[in-house]
Parts: structure tokens; C-alpha cells; sequence
């Protein structure tokens, strides 16, 4: 659809969702919803037919496209899009929603999930249009690096896709909320490298992917290079409260895991990094929840601090005020 302009009831930008599907849960078999309304105007709706064939056409890189079943609907802000310079602020505004909202999916659980190009489009008589400008960037993955990647390594990722179930819509809303304020609070803290390495151990080889895993940890939970190891494995730990031991020697496991892939002292036996991962993911995925939520109150220095005056104290999970 050619135009000069869209008008704002109409505006908004789609995004394929590789490797995600609304799956039907055990209480609720024939949960297939054609959309899925969440925070923020955002909606999850299934993907025509028309917009699977543009893609094919003007995205034929992205493969994996073809087989979205899923796109999200993203909302844009500006009540007439007449030059370039405001078309391309508004994409990078909603970027920043896109990587806030896969990060609020990959928070909530497990699972394969990555965003494909940011297509701007109106709306009528509720079907979708592409609209067309030549300037437009033909993919805007540039912006996305690590929620949009082609080169994903799926043979060594171990995960399935990403089943998003009805029970999972309050979650994410809360967690897209929260990162949001996070956003708006104007802080500049670990807690953002932490969650770019997390978005980033999503992509590549294990190895890589365990390295930007021990990134994200560290920058939670270490502020200098004393005993890293240690203290990463025991303020985990504490923080997550259950499985202590067990959480502590993944940990630990893990840490000298990454330090034999960095320095190449000896090779790493691919089977316990299979083994590792899928724990550490799981624990980083709920440290960062525990820090966003604290961030509410708590700086990560704080934290940390309490955290250590805990475990000397008497060695129970830190209870926060949440």
C-alpha cells in the first residue's frame, strides 16, 4: 500500500516471532488464540497468509520466517509519518519495545524465541497492509542484535520452542512492566549489561553462549576481581534461596567452565557444557528477575551488600522487601 502518510488509529509496526507458538495447556487444550492482548498495546496475533508471502518476498534470508505462526503488533506514536528522520525515530523507539518485550518472554521461561525485521504497516477494516516508503530499511535487524539473528546455531541451542500458554500473559505483562520502569528511572546500572549478555546466550555456540552467561552473572553480582568464583556461586546462591548447595556447585562448575574456554588451558567436553547450560540460563533468568524487581528500592550495590552481611551473619536466604 503506497501512501504519504499513515493516520494514528491505523499505525503499527509487525514483527515475526521465530520459534514461538501459543500452546495449548493441559486445563485449557484448545487455547490457539488468533490474538493475545498484553501491555503496553502490544498484541500477539497469528500471521496472515499475505504477510507470510511479502516476507517470503522481501526477506528471503530470514527462512525461518516462512514457518512463523506468530508476529507482535507494536504500536506507534507519532500522529503523521511525512519525513525520514521521523519513520526512522519511531523505529528505533520500537526496537526498544521489541528487545524490552522478547526480553520480558525469555524472562518468564525457557525456550527458543528471536524477533525477525520490523515491517511498518497500517490497518483497515482490520487487515494488515505493508506500507511501503524506498527508504525504509529492507530489514531492521542492525538495531536488534541480540534478539534478531539469522546465523542462530539451533543443532547446539538444546531448547525447544518458545510455548506461550494463557498463565504466562500476567508474567510477562509484569515482567515488560518492570523492565520498563527500569527504563524510565533513568538508571544506568550492571543490571544493563546483564540483561544484553542474557539476550546474547541465545545466539552461538555453547561456548560462547556459557561465556555471556558468566558475563551477565558477574555483572549482578561481582564488583571487583576478588575471588570471582566464590563469591558468585554463594551470592547466587543466597539470593535464589532454594537448592542452595546445588545452585552453588552449578556455579561453581560452570565458572571453571568459562575460565577453560577463555584462557584454552584444556578442551571442554561439549557433553558438560549440554549439561550446564540449561541450569545457569535458568539461573540467571530468575537473578535478573529478582534484581529487577528490587531495583524498585534496592541499588545492585545494596544488594549485594546485604547479601554478604546475611551469609556471615547466619547463613539464611536474604529476605527482601519486594
Amino acid at each position: 500500500m503506497e501512501a504519504n502518510y499513515i493516520e494514528p488509529s491505523s499505525e503499527r509496526w509487525l514483527c515475526p516471532l521465530l520459534s514461538f507458538n501459543c500452546a495449548p495447556e493441559i486445563i485449557d487444550l484448545d487455547w490457539r488464540p488468533e490474538s493475545v492482548e498484553l501491555a503496553e498495546a502490544i498484541q500477539i496475533k497469528r500471521v496472515p497468509s499475505e504477510f507470510t508471502d511479502y516476507l517470503h518476498k522481501n526477506h528471503p534470508d530470514w527462512m525461518d520466517i516462512i514457518s512463523a505462526e506468530y508476529m507482535a503488533v507494536l504500536p506507534r506514536n507519532a500522529t503523521r509519518i511525512e519525513k525520514r528522520a521521523s519513520v526512522l525515530s519511531q523505529m528505533f523507539e520500537t526496537s526498544s519495545l521489541l528487545f524490552d518485550l522478547v526480553t520480558a518472554f525469555r524472562l518468564c521461561h525457557r525456550g527458543v524465541l528471536s524477533a525477525g525485521p520490523l515491517i511498518p504497516s497500517s490497518i483497515q477494516d482490520s487487515k494488515f497492509y505493508v506500507f511501503r516508503q524506498g527508504y525504509l530499511p529492507s530489514a531492521f535487524i542492525e538495531f536488534l542484535p541480540d534478539i534478531s539473528k539469522i546465523d542462530v546455531d539451533y543443532d547446539s541451542f538444546g531448547l525447544p520452542e518458545y510455548e506461550f500458554a494463557s498463565s504466562d500473559i500476567p508474567v510477562v505483562n509484569k515482567l515488560l512492566s518492570e523492565i520498563l520502569n527500569y527504563r524510565k528511572s533513568g538508571q544506568s546500572t550492571a543490571l544493563d549489561e546483564s540483561l544484553r549478555r542474557f539476550n546474547s546466550a541465545y545466539h552461538g555456540k555453547f561456548e560462547d553462549r556459557l561465556i555471556d552467561q558468566m558475563i551477565a552473572f558477574e555483572s549482578l553480582y561481582i564488583a571487583d576481581n576478588k575471588e570471582l568464583t566464590y563469591k558468585l556461586a554463594l551470592r547466587t546462591a543466597f539470593l535464589l534461596g532454594k537448592n542452595k548447595t546445588r545452585i552453588f556447585n552449578d556455579m561453581q562448575k560452570a565458572y571453571g567452565l568459562r575460565g577453560r574456554i577463555v584462557h584454552g588451558n584444556k578442551p571442554v567436553d561439549r557433553l558438560k557444557l549440554e549439561e550446564i547450560i540449561p541450569e545457569t540460563e535458568d539461573y540467571l533468568r530468575h537473578s535478573i528477575r529478582r534484581f529487577l524487581s528490587l531495583s524498585k528500592q534496592y541499588s545492585i550495590k545494596e544488594v549485594r551488600k546485604r547479601l554478604d552481611e546475611n551469609i556471615l551473619k547466619n547463613g539464611k536466604p536474604l529476605a527482601f522487601k519486594d
